[in-house]
Order: C-alpha cells, then structure tokens, then sequence
C-alpha cells in the first residue's frame, strides 16, 4: 500500500507542476534558510504541506484554465490508469509473494530437521543453537579371557562394568599376580560378589585362596580401589597341577561320552564319596585338586570338583554356599552344595552331608540325603546367600530326578513302623539288602523312627528271617535318612 501512496503523490505533484502551480525559477536568495530534514526511509503523505500560491501571479485567462483543466484531466486519467496498473501489478505482487511464500513455509516445514531457516540469525540465537554431542560407546568386557565363560551361570548374570572389573581379577588370577587395581573404585559389596563368583563359578583357579585384602580407596572404607590376592600354590607349581587334572578329565570324558546325564551324577558322585576324606584345614581342600586328585576335601572342595566335572561332560552344574543350620561348631559357619540341570529342571544335589567321614573306611553306603532335591528338603537346613539370590539363582521345585522318590524310598508325614515294614518287603530279597535309604519328610518322624529303629528290625528280621539275618543302620540328622543293612548270617553256629 506504501506504494501506492506514492505513486498517487508523485502523479499529483507532476500535474502541478504542468498546470504552473509550482514554479521552480525563483530561488530563495538565502539557501540557508531553508530548513534540514531528515532523511527517512519511509514518505509520508500528509507531512508534506500544500504548495502555497504565489500573490503576484496572475488569474489565468478561461482559455488557458480551459487548456489547464483538460489537460489535468487528461493527466489524471493517465495518473488513475497508471494507478490501476500499479494497484493490479501491486496486487499480482502480493499474490506471488504470497504464493511464494506459503512454498517458502511448506518446504521450510518439509525439512525442519535438515534445513537451517533463510534469515539472519542473531548472536543470542547461536548460542542458544545445542550442538549434538556423540555419546560415547560404553565399554565392553573381554570375556575371552575366561575360561568356558558360557558355563559360568553366575558371571555371565553381572553387569557389563562387573564384568570388566572380574575380567580384570580373573587375569590377575591366572597370571598369578599379587594384586589387582580397578580402574574406577568399586564398593565393598561389588568387591564381596566379585569375589565369590571368582572362588565359586572358576573352579579352574585351583590356586586361589578364598582370602583376599580390600584395597580401600579413603580412610572411610566405603570405596574400593583394588584387591590383594592369595594363593595356595606357587605358579609353577599351579601349572603343574593343571596338567594332571587335563589327564583327569580326559579319562573321565572318553569313559562316560555318550553317557546320559544322570549316568554321568550318579557315576561321579559315588566317586567322589568313595574316595574323599572330610579334612576342613587341609592345604587344597577348599578346591577342586583337594577333592579330584588329593582325596582330601571340605564341602567347597567337594562342589568345585563334581561342578568342574560335570562342566567338562558338557551339563549345566553350579556351585552354591551359604549358612548352615546343623554345625554350630563349624569354624567357617557356612555350606557349599551343587545345583544340576537334569532334562529341563535343576535340582539341588550334596555330597558333602552323606560324607563327612575321616577314613575311606568309616562307611561304604550313602544316604543320598540331598540327591536331586528339590528347595523344600533343604529349606530347614541351610540358605543361599545373598550373593548368588541378587543374581537369580535357579527354582528347584520337581522331585522327578529325586534319588528318593523315584525309588519308592520316601516317607511322607505321618509314616512309622508300618510304612517302613512295606518298604522293606518290597525292596528285600533272599538275600537281604546291602543298603537301603529312606528319607522322611517330617522332622518328628524322622526322631521317632531313630529312637525305635532297632526295636523294629529286631522284630522284622525275627518275624520274616528268623535267626539267620543279621541287621545294622546308621542315620544322618542333616538328611533325616536312615540307611538298613540286612544280610544272611554267614557265621556258623
């Protein structure tokens, strides 16, 4: 519309000038007089005054305001037509311009995630303008070098920064080194999981003490910087040991390949009852060389070698620890067993509770008290520590697999005299039996049945064998099973 204005302003003032109205041959005598205005970008119709008459010109003649008036009509139909022209070019203008800009905005909105706006942008607005900033990569642990990381069910549980910091003690470890330094400090309770996953998930690291020293980071003892590491053997002396279990395993892995995995448990866990002694301060009886090769073994030891076996036949097997509820005597006060994956379930298995003997000859006959138990029957005896339960350790709640149940051998709440008489015709033969377990479910059972037991097989053998049998039991309080021995008498007279 500026526009416009003007171009009516220009064309009046031109019609004055042709009418004589503005006379531009007299000049001020005095130049300075006139006034200075300022320069302005934008004309202003109504500041510009009417242009006064002159007093001593003269009244134009008719014929000349004749001429005068055709002529400022004639001016100013060229000065409407001019204005139409303008005003339809104006008008065309703004419809372009507006066309182009609804383009401008369309494709300005098409591409508002790539495209930066036309305008100039002010200084405050470039700050305000974030650049992105790439996010790092999060580090990544080297399991590599873990030995048969994808049996180690525990580890693989940690975090990504815990697995950094346990690849770091595992290579230590192997290496033989007497410390390790993390390069972020750790707290305490990450140092404690670290710890046992390293002691109970690695049973290779048959050289590891499972004492360490915290390395704290301040005089508060909240943080850890690094950890101090103890060994039994020398380095040498852990490589030569190393090469006499590989000669362990590869025996043991061409005599039960192809085996099932309940051939393989049952296969090593009368081995390892057979040939162990129970001996808490012996050297290397907290590992897997105590219980495989020495024969010389507490329950760590014990679950270290069955798990490490089972592992090397290619089966899913762990080791668990915790408080124990039978030995308060007991100088470490805490518990190690296995748990074992058999077909789709796990199941809790303990070979420790059926041999805590100090000969090979005290006893022959297990109770297989805890064999493929489920999280009931060991429920009043013993915990799972904290450490492994934050981890996810895994539901054993089936009986299938159970040495116990699937023999018939069970004695379910309620059971006595009766209920153990049954057991025994179904199970004896002529020529008796060289063990038979039962297992009772109910605590006050169980003590019932041990305080009248001899009483029971005297009248069982009496009535059923006469004088010719002979009978013996021995029971464990852990299990609450009682295992009955009856044989044909072979003493003459």
């Amino acid at each position: 519309m500026k526009k416009f204005r003007v171009a009516i302003l220009f064309s009046s003032i031109l019609s004055l000038i042709l009418s004589g109205c503005i006379d531009f041959s007299e000049q001020p005598e005095d130049s300075s007089s006139i006034p200075d205005f300022p320069i302005t970008s934008e004309i202003i119709v109504s500041s510009i005054p009417d242009t006064p008459s002159d007093p001593n010109e003269s009244e134009p003649s008719p014929e000349e305001t004749s001429a005068e008036t055709e002529s400022e009509s004639e001016s100013e139909s060229e000065s409407e037509s001019e204005s139409e022209s303008e005003s339809e070019s104006e008008s065309k203008s703004e419809s372009e311009a507006e066309s182009s800009s609804n383009a401008e905005s369309s494709y300005e909105e098409e591409s508002s995630d790539t495209q930066q706006s036309s305008q100039p942008v002010s200084t405050a607005e470039i700050s305000q303008v974030s650049t992105p900033v790439k996010k790092p990569e999060s580090l990544k642990a080297d399991t590599s070098v873990i030995d048969d990381y994808e049996q180690k069910y525990f580890v693989k549980k940690l975090s990504e920064e815990q697995k950094i910091n346990f690849c770091k003690l595992y290579t230590a470890a192997k290496e033989c080194k007497p410390s390790v330094s993390f390069d972020k400090n750790i707290s305490e309770d990450d140092l404690t999981t670290l710890m046992f996953l390293i002691n109970y998930d690695c049973p290779e690291l048959i050289h590891l003490s499972g004492d360490y020293n915290p390395e704290y980071a301040d005089s508060a003892m909240v943080e850890v910087s690094g950890v101090g590491l103890n060994y039994y053997m020398s380095e040498s002396e852990y490589k030569e040991n190393m090469k006499t279990l590989d000669q362990f395993f590869y025996k043991l892995y061409y005599q039960f390949d192809g085996k099932t995995t309940l051939e393989k448990e049952r296969y090593l866990y009368d081995y390892l009852f057979k040939n162990c002694v129970y001996d808490v301060y012996s050297d290397h009886a907290g590992s897997a060389y105590g219980s495989l090769i020495e024969g010389v073994t507490r329950c760590e030891g014990l679950c270290k070698g069955f798990m490490w076996s089972m592992r090397k036949l290619g089966e899913e097997c762990i080791c668990v620890s915790g408080p124990q509820y039978w030995d308060s005597d007991d100088p470490f006060g805490t518990h190690s067993w296995n748990l074992i994956k058999i077909g789709k379930s796990w199941y809790h298995l303990d070979v420790t509770v059926d041999n805590i003997k100090t000969s090979i000859e005290e006893t022959t006959i297990p109770n297989y008290g805890f064999y493929n138990a489920n999280d009931a029957m060991i429920a009043d005896n013993r915990e799972i520590s904290d450490v492994y339960t934050s981890l996810g350790v895994p539901v054993c709640s089936e009986l299938e697999y159970n040495y116990h149940s699937e023999k018939g051998l069970l004695l379910e709440e309620g059971s006595g005299k009766d209920e153990i008489e049954q057991i025994l015709d179904s199970h004896l033969t002529e020529e008796g039996t060289d063990g038979l377990s039962l297992k009772f479910l109910s605590k006050s059972d169980y003590e019932n049945a041990v305080e009248n037991i001899d009483d029971w097989l005297w009248d069982y053998t009496e009535n059923n064998y006469g004088s010719s049998y002979v009978y013996s039991y021995h029971y464990n309080d852990v299990s609450k099973t009682i295992v009955i021995v009856i044989r044909k008498d072979t003493i003459e007279g």
